[in-house]
């Protein structure tokens, strides 16, 4: 019977060391590990750049994402892992070095009556926004206030209980070939919010 090696003893092969050392080689010289220079501009200059592609997050684990193609507006109900939401940004992500924007819904703790609920939500938002920054994906983070008085939706205290059937149909209303959910509404207006900035 073969024994296994103590995971001490394991060492890389001859043929793995020099892809390692290879890859050590270009990094410091500035080029990536698939061949092409690395992307050196800054964050100012990224911010100026008009992205190819505009995905928006509502990170609630009864949320959505929402993002524009070639089709129109997509929607999906948000992941419950981050593995799930890796391959769904991967997907919607598109072309190699396309200029993708990602804009997550931030809510502020003290807003929410339950601080459980709070903490949940900022666990999901806090996922969303570090698989989109592995992916290199520019992140923009937005208060609900403030898409909400972007797009001219009133207040909540205004609809009281029917808020979010509101929510769910001026994003209907504005995206009339997409079927919205309330899951996906909210997304759905943060990724209008987010095509009318800069």
């Amino acid at each position: 019977m073969r024994r296994r090696n103590p995971i001490g003893r394991l060492r890389p092969s001859p043929q793995t060391m020099r892809k390692l050392q290879t890859t050590e080689t270009r990094e410091r010289d500035g080029i990536s590990a698939s061949g092409s220079p690395r992307d050196s501009k800054t964050e100012s200059e990224m911010k100026d750049i008009t992205p190819a592609i505009i995905i928006a997050i509502d990170p609630g684990a009864s949320g959505g994402i929402a993002w524009l193609s070639k089709d129109g507006v997509d929607t999906y109900d948000m992941p419950a892992t981050a593995w799930g939401l890796a391959n769904l940004l991967m997907g919607i992500g598109g072309a190699k070095n396309s200029i993708v924007q990602v804009w997550i819904e931030d809510v502020p703790m003290a807003r929410y009556k339950n601080p459980s609920s709070g903490m949940k939500v900022n666990r999901h938002a806090g996922m969303c926004e570090g698989v989109a920054t592995a992916l290199g994906f520019e992140i923009r983070l937005v208060q609900p206030q403030q898409w909400q008085k972007a797009l001219k939706l009133g207040v909540k205290a205004s609809h009281g209980a029917n808020w979010k059937r509101h929510l769910q149909q001026e994003a209907q209303r504005r995206t009339p070939n997409t079927e919205i959910t309330q899951k996906t509404a909210d997304a759905v207006l943060i990724l209008h919010y987010g095509m009318q900035q800069k």
